[in-house]
């Protein structure tokens, strides 16, 4: 393995421009891409983990802005819309008007099983413990569920409910004069249409299997990127103190993955850095970027039978979000922002051949709130087109790119 130098991780990210032909100023592809969003309004799809076509591949869902440039940074609400259209972009229609949002993924929209309900997120206050909540939506009843909770994703079948710890939970705690015990942060699922909790991890459970308990019970740990494996079976978790340690530097940082089968028993650790995770499309393995032991970023895929984990690639730079093809995950979809050269470049793995391939880049300018900086592929159900959203021009849009 040859050693990592600066011109080396430049090389590797330097985009091959090769049969690229312009699509709009600012955008360049080897495929056919087409925008699916209005050009006079800022959108952008739910995350790299959740696809924004529904399950019979009949419509979209996305976040519309009401600010052309939402800046996060500014203090202002980022006010819009979750809006419903055709898989075409026609027949665009809103659902529910939102006083807030996440300018890299709206309220985290997404499909609900295999129908038409569409879920999302309330962010609620950032400062304290409140409005925190979700709301489901039957695009066909018109029925509506909405309960509180910091939501994450929904399970494949469309019925449960995986609930994460709010990042700032021991920061509100300080506030009042309060420490929170292991065993009141955790992390949920339930059942949205009863709202009844099925499972219950808390930090205190994670500890009882922890390599390394006896510092990590006083790292003010919490829950993050809540995932169900695609079969249903398993759920994942990032195990966390990044926010905290970001707010107090002197504490030492923490940040791991973990799987447990879908009723929470059976926790496994799978160890440090958890970068950008998310599930293999076989349900038996799990990936993140993590560091290795020279500090050099790699795509990690670790499979639960206890096996060790391994590196994708002869000799690969993990970088970006990454997006397995659905089926059997033969390609790995990830955006590749590169600030000292003004883009983002989309690069299609090839697991099979161990080649890329660069297929989209887009311009960018400003780096300074997330405002464009990423791409969040995500595939179309049928694994043969990804979608991204991308703010080359004046304003930022939801595109499909036809790949394989």
């Amino acid at each position: 393995m040859q050693t990592w130098t600066t011109d080396r991780k430049q090389a590797f990210h330097t985009v091959d421009e090769t049969g690229f032909q312009e699509i709009e100023p600012g955008l360049r592809a080897s495929r056919p891409v087409v925008r699916l969003t209005p050009a006079d309004r800022r959108c952008v799809h739910g995350y790299y983990t959740m696809s924004p076509l529904s399950a019979d591949g009949a419509l979209i869902t996305y976040y519309a802005f009401d600010d052309p440039h939402p800046n996060r940074n500014s203090g202002r609400p980022l006010t819009g819309r979750v809006i419903v259209a055709s898989a075409d972009g026609s027949d665009a229609r809103s659902i529910a008007d939102l006083d807030n949002a996440s300018v890299a993924q709206g309220v985290m929209q997404q499909w609900v099983g295999s129908g038409h309900r569409v879920g999302f997120v309330h962010y609620g206050s950032r400062e304290k413990n409140t409005g925190q909540g979700w709301t489901v939506i039957d695009l066909d009843t018109d029925e509506c569920w909405e309960g509180e909770g910091q939501a994450r994703e929904f399970a494949p079948e469309g019925r449960d409910l995986f609930i994460q710890t709010p990042e700032q939970v021991h920061l509100w705690a300080e506030k009042e004069g309060r420490i929170l015990a292991p065993e009141e942060v955790a992390a949920s699922i339930i059942d949205y249409t009863t709202g009844e909790e099925k499972v219950r991890i808390s930090v205190a459970d994670v500890l009882a299997i922890h390599p390394d308990a006896s510092r990590a019970q006083h790292q003010h740990m919490c829950f993050k990127q809540t995932l169900f494996g695609p079969n249903g079976q398993r759920i994942a978790f990032n195990f966390s103190n990044a926010f905290y340690t970001g707010h107090h530097p002197e504490e030492p940082r923490r940040h791991e993955k973990f799987v447990a089968l879908r009723d929470g028993t059976e926790i496994q650790y799978l160890g440090d850095g958890a970068g950008h995770p998310c599930w293999h499309p076989d349900s038996e393995h799990y990936f993140a970027l993590v560091p290795d032991c020279e500090g050099i970023t790699r795509f990690m895929l670790y499979p639960l039978d206890g096996t060790p984990p391994r590196a994708l690639g002869l000799d690969w730079l993990g970088a970006g979000h990454p997006s397995f093809q659905p089926g059997e995950g033969r390609y790995l979809a990830v955006d590749i922002p590169v600030r000292d050269r003004g883009h983002v470049f989309l690069r299609l793995y090839d697991l099979q051949e161990e080649s890329y391939e660069d297929v989209l880049v887009a311009d960018y300018t400003d780096y300074s709130n997330d405002s464009g900086t990423h791409f969040h592929p995500a595939w179309t159900p049928d694994g043969r087109s990804l979608y991204i959203a991308s703010a080359h021009g004046e304003c930022a849009g939801v595109y499909r790119i036809d790949l394989v």
